[in-house]
């Protein structure tokens, strides 16, 4: 999570790690993601975007918002809001 004061605590993710001799093809985090876009996370490992000061990160939420710096949490309200609101 990027933007945070220093010695601020990161959000844990639940779930566990997938064992690094094993990789799914799909982004790492997208079984533990709140976030996660079906038919994208789960069907491909993202990019990897630098974004400066020795700082990178891999995902496709970077690239659709431009910054990952929001909580994977407020990002899925919003995107649940928004299906409904397509829904409605």
């Amino acid at each position: 999570k990027l933007n945070l004061q220093r010695g601020a605590r990161l959000e844990a993710i639940s779930g566990s790690v997938p064992t690094p001799v094993d990789l799914p093809r799909m982004c790492y985090f997208y079984p533990r993601c709140n976030a996660a876009i079906q038919g994208l996370c789960d069907k491909e490992v993202p990019p990897m975007y630098d974004i400066g000061d020795g700082h990178q990160v891999r995902c496709f939420l970077y690239r659709q918002q431009g910054t990952i710096a929001r909580s994977a949490h407020e990002l899925a309200m919003e995107n649940r809001a928004q299906e409904e609101n397509h829904e409605s």
